[in-house]
């Protein structure tokens, strides 16, 4: 039988396993950097809504101690719509930025990962529930404070308008001579002349017209203010309705939440179960 000559090809081998490790390994670190990054960028996505979420109630508690005031003369109007508008961007903007950081939580395919993320989206929801309902609850105390400010406005300027009425004057003419005396009794006739006539039509003329001045003008400012109370009840109404929109969303995705947990609490039971069945037929043998 002739001698089979043999080659040895470790070498060979060896350089084959390494080129293949060589072009998998980009592929798995960027994979791992991809995951590090998620997970970073969701940890600075999370600490700004948290942040913000606290601004927005410093805002709001500011907006309270506004709303409840009841002065008739000092409300502060503007300040309180500004930072109602501001109030409500604030949740409107931090309402979109929980879609976002409940997209990112959806991307981790490691369950522990994935359970801690839950837990934090689940609970910066809550908390944003709990501003966006107190929010609602200061612009009812809005509400309730200006129809208070316009009672008692109404009760005020009710009050103080002048209710006594002039009485009309009456000159009399002159009487003729010859002509029948008028049974008038005790009654004086006062001569007043044709001017002297003319000169107290004209003056009662301008009396009343100048209480007619008086009195629009009076209504004008009035009315005004109840145009100006008006834009700010249906300000107040239009923010509670957007409001009570973005709160419905926050709450069916908290009580989706609620319902994962369940389920995992729920599958925990299930392994804890089949882990003391398992172990009761091991100790039988």
């Amino acid at each position: 039988m002739p001698g089979v000559s043999v080659r040895n090809r470790t070498t060979e081998f060896q350089s084959i396993i390494e080129s293949v490790r060589a072009t998998k390994a980009p592929s798995s670190a960027l994979a791992v950097n991809k995951r590090q990054r998620t997970k970073s960028d969701f940890s600075k996505l999370a600490a700004s809504i948290g942040r913000d979420i606290r601004n927005t109630s410093l805002k709001l508690e500011k907006l309270t101690s506004l709303a409840q005031r009841r002065t008739l003369f000092d409300d502060p109007t503007e300040e309180i719509q500004d930072l109602t508008f501001m109030v409500k961007q604030d949740i409107a903007t931090l309402n979109g930025k929980l879609d976002e950081l409940s997209h990112m939580r959806e991307v981790n395919t490691n369950k522990q990962v994935s359970d801690h993320t839950s837990n934090v989206v689940n609970q910066l929801k809550t908390k944003l529930m709990s501003t966006t309902q107190d929010f609602k609850e200061v612009l009812k105390t809005r509400t309730d404070s200006l129809q208070a400010q316009q009672d008692r406005r109404s009760q005020f300027l009710g009050a103080t308008k002048p209710s006594p009425k002039m009485a009309p004057i009456e000159p009399r003419r002159r009487q003729l001579p010859g002509a029948p005396r008028a049974p008038s009794g005790d009654s004086v006739a006062i001569d007043l002349g044709s001017d002297s006539l003319g000169a107290a039509e004209r003056s009662s003329s301008g009396r009343r017209n100048n209480a007619l001045s008086l009195s629009m003008m009076e209504a004008r400012p009035d009315q005004g203010y109840q145009q100006a109370r008006a834009d700010a009840v249906q300000q107040v109404e239009s923010t509670i309705v957007e409001l009570g929109q973005i709160f419905n969303q926050l709450a069916t995705m908290v009580a989706e939440q609620g319902e994962m947990v369940e389920r995992i609490d729920a599958n925990v039971e299930d392994a804890q179960m089949n882990v003391q069945a398992g172990h009761m037929q091991l100790m039988q043998y």
